[in-house]
């Protein structure tokens, strides 16, 4: 239990399982109710998909975990439908600064352009950030949240079920309060974590390193506010020799990175007579505080060789998944390597720098406290269709799509609420009411085609569009400078908010190919889709 949070309990129900023993079939099964799988049982739901998710307790996470929550997750956080209460709980900030000993000797700013409906991170605790997603997953009639639901078992074959015939599929073991019962599924999601007991079942390794170095958390209530930036000290005078971490959290909760070193002992370290001097030095004495929470961890930079297992997983998934833990973990490993250099070269490299950035910029630029707020590039993914035209800019087929201010029907917006959670296809136009014949019957057949899609017209002025079709006015023309959208341009947009291609002009087969390659979709004739 925190002073700052009160942990409630989700209801448990008797699974309708139980009553006749019937193996029921289910689209997919999602185990673990975290961040992760409650994030994926949404976004399905969303899109009509039926979800079963399992979790084996029946609370938020407690103590820390998770914290910082750069723009892109917000803008994913955004499109489940939870982004406004975790923006408004959290806090906001986009500078972080950097210290050696006593000196200030680097800061950025996440947010280097304006317009951009997020901030570049927010802080906000892990269990907010649960509550929040569990409330949303509740509002939607297609997600079936099952608490003290723990699988004990899963077997990978062909299922039989009410006569029907082999089905390949997984079948589930689940352990309950009132007694055990299985279900089968097209698809088992597993998302129970860095322990993961379903990975240890299909005995599948985790890959990569364990590094020898700890953090001590330690998590403050505070009399007074924190300022909203990210603070990180190399060698300040009331920890001489190490590194620590200062950022704020709701409800005045900071949290503090200690770095102990690599010989401290985890009890020995969470003693409250080594943890509350340290803190005090921090803050000074004169900041009262009271102790929230206290943990030592250990670095890890470790994944599976592949996410796809059978009937666990999804291809597309797992491939894009990997890249982007491959980014992640290439970058964490680089922020260790400079917070906690293995080497004495490492280490005159480290405090050359740190030295070199109090007044060379070419030196501030090597500053590693943790690459922080850059999202994951999909650039390799099957998925994307390659550019056939030149274009300028980030906005490449496997890129997020990047927010702009747009104006809908005369109200001010953003172009990512207005994409929404279906293929989008945005066409650039000078004028909305001047629209080719021939592109007007593209895009009705592209819409009409086996594969869902929206379209909408982007101008720099509004107007009336022809066969109804909605226009985005990109009255700060920030659409047109960040994707080098000149008229007659052409993006398709995925789902998940990814460019899927781009072209310079419309044309059906082109963007029928598109959409069969980024849905995986065989289409036997793409004149199918001008009727």
């Amino acid at each position: 239990m925190l002073s700052a949070y009160l942990y409630s309990e989700y209801e448990y129900r008797r699974p309708a399982e139980l009553q006749g023993g019937l193996v029921r079939r289910h689209p997919l099964v999602v185990v673990g109710a975290g961040p992760a799988g409650l994030a994926l049982a949404i976004d399905l739901a969303q899109q009509g998909t039926p979800v079963l998710p399992l979790d084996d307790d029946n609370r938020v996470s407690v103590g820390w975990r998770g914290v910082c929550y750069a723009k892109r997750a917000l803008q994913v956080l955004d499109r489940l439908g939870v982004g406004d209460c975790c923006v408004a709980r959290g806090v906001s900030w986009n500078v972080g600064r950097t210290f050696f000993r006593e000196e200030e000797v680097d800061n950025f700013t996440l947010l280097a352009q304006p317009d951009h409906k997020r901030p570049g991170m927010i802080n906000l605790q892990q269990h907010y950030l649960e509550e929040f997603l569990v409330r949303r997953a509740q509002e939607l009639p297609g997600i079936d949240l099952r608490w003290k639901n723990r699988v004990v078992a899963v077997q990978q074959r062909a299922v039989v079920e009410d006569g029907s015939g082999d089905q390949d599929g997984v079948v589930v073991q689940i352990d309950t309060p009132d007694g055990p019962y299985a279900v089968a599924c097209d698809w088992l999601i597993v998302a129970d974590g860095a322990r993961s007991s379903i990975r240890a079942m299909l005995k599948l390794e985790v890959e990569g390193k364990v590094l020898m170095d700890r953090l001590l958390i330690a998590e403050v209530v505070m009399k007074a506010e924190l300022p909203a930036e990210r603070w990180f000290g190399f060698y300040p005078p009331f920890h001489p020799g190490r590194a620590v971490l200062l950022q704020g959290q709701a409800d005045n909760v900071g949290r503090i990175d200690f770095q102990p070193g690599r010989q401290a002992g985890p009890e020995e370290e969470k003693k409250p007579e080594r943890v509350i001097p340290r803190i005090r030095a921090m803050l000074g004495d004169d900041r009262v505080f009271e102790v929230e929470w206290v943990s030592v961890y250990a670095s890890q930079c470790r994944r599976m060789s592949s996410f796809r297992h059978r009937q666990v997983l999804l291809d597309s998934y797992a491939e894009e998944r990997e890249l982007a833990a491959d980014e992640n973990l290439l970058n964490s490993t680089r922020s260790t390597d400079f917070i906690t250099p293995r080497s004495r070269m490492s280490l005159s490299f480290r405090n050359a720098v740190l030295t070199l950035a109090r007044k060379y910029s070419f030196a501030r630029a090597l500053v590693n406290s943790g690459r922080l707020s850059v999202p994951a590039f999909l650039s390799e993914s099957s998925l994307n269709t390659p550019d056939a035209d030149l274009f300028a800019g980030q906005m490449h087929p496997g890129a997020p799509i990047d927010d702009a201010p747009v104006r809908v029907s005369g109200s001010d917006g953003w172009l990512l609420d207005s994409i929404g959670n279906h293929f989008m296809l945005l066409r650039a136009v000078d004028d909305p009411a001047a629209v080719e014949a021939s592109t007007v019957a593209t895009l009705c057949a592209l819409t009409d085609g086996p594969i869902p899609l929206d379209v909408a017209l982007l101008a720099p002025r509004s107007g009336v569009a022809p066969a109804g079709w909605r226009v985005f006015e990109d009255y700060r023309g920030c659409y047109a400078d960040r994707y080098d959208a000149r008229p007659r341009t052409v993006d398709l947009c995925r789902p998940g908010q990814h460019v899927s291609a781009r072209w310079r002009s419309i044309d059906c087969d082109p963007v029928a190919a598109a959409l069969a390659r980024a849905t995986c979709t065989v289409l036997e004739e793409t004149a199918a889709w001008r009727h």
